[in-house]
């Protein structure tokens, strides 16, 4: 999937969730970030996003101090 194309997957997952009244907070911030990583770190389009890149993205976000559960609350918004 081309970056652009994950843009636009992503616009439109976070006008459903807010069409449904589900609370965005931090998600969207996050899930912004993932995409512009993944736009970033794929040299070329059309990459898949894998369970590695993820993981890049975490650990390139996170401070190396944080706790599991900010760890894990990340993964979980990716997810």
């Amino acid at each position: 999937m081309t970056h652009p194309e994950l843009q636009e997957h992503l616009t439109r997952y976070l006008d459903l969730r807010r069409a449904f009244g589900n609370p965005l907070a931090n998600n969207e911030k996050w899930l912004s970030r993932f995409v512009d990583f993944v736009g970033t770190s794929c040299p070329s389009d059309a990459q898949p996003v894998t369970a590695q890149l993820v993981f890049d993205w975490v650990d390139a976000t996170m401070a190396p101090e944080s706790t599991t559960w900010n760890r894990s609350r990340r993964l979980s918004v990716i997810r």
